[in-house]
């Protein structure tokens, strides 16, 4: 076990610090004080959120939380700092539980995004007919991935973190209400004036396109 992720002091001068402050102290000159302040704030309260979200047991919490330290020390170059750390973590956290324990496994769904403004069910015929996707499909799909997660970009930062953790983390509204310390009616409240919005920007870059079609077949004709 890594001593490191043993670290639990009672309390430091770092304590003043806020979590960017050591996160940027941390992977711009290697402090790993930092790093074990880090450990020190968030293991309790990361195995009591796997706990009650997952009901691991000890043991599997253990392993988690090795897991998710491990990961932050691998994508910490990643974190955006003039965003929350906090959530950041939370959302490691859920990610590699998923991927240790329940991979492949019916009881974590996945919420699909362009599933929240239908309540319809897709046909699954498809998925018996056997026939190969079509790749215009495909592409088009890529196409409107990539245009919703820079439309999803585009949010103001309370809204983002909330459709990130949802719908692209696939969390309940409970478990996200807890990892933003929110009301879970708030984290509702937000989510659907996150779609609203993600929504407008989509809408708004589809009519740019075909505002912008003429001149831009003028231009290849000539």
């Amino acid at each position: 076990m890594n001593a490191m992720f043993d670290y639990v002091a009672v309390s430091s001068e770092l304590d003043s610090w806020s979590d960017e402050e050591l996160v940027f102290e941390y992977r711009t000159f290697g402090n790993e004080r930092c790093f074990e302040e880090i450990v020190r704030r968030y293991r309790l309260v990361l195995a009591r959120y796997l706990s009650k979200q997952f009901g691991l047991v000890p043991c599997q919490i253990e392993e988690a939380l090795q897991a998710t330290f491990a990961r932050v020390i691998e994508k910490i170059s990643q974190f955006d700092p003039s965003r929350r750390f906090r959530p950041w973590i939370y959302r490691i956290a859920y990610s590699q539980t998923i991927n240790i324990f329940y991979r492949g496994s019916a009881r974590i769904k996945q919420v699909s995004f362009d599933e929240v403004s239908s309540s319809e069910t897709p046909s699954r015929a498809n998925e018996f007919e056997g026939d190969a996707p079509d790749p215009a499909e495909i592409a088009e799909r890529k196409d409107f991935e990539r245009r919703l997660h820079d439309a999803v970009r585009r949010l103001p930062s309370s809204y983002r973190e909330v459709v990130e953790i949802v719908f692209f983390e696939g969390m309940t509204y409970v478990a996200a209400a807890r990892v933003l310390n929110l009301a879970s009616t708030t984290v509702a409240r937000r989510l659907r004036r996150a779609l609203e919005m993600t929504r407008n920007f989509l809408v708004a870059e589809r009519l740019d396109v075909l505002a912008n079609a003429p001149l831009a077949l003028t231009n290849s004709a000539g």
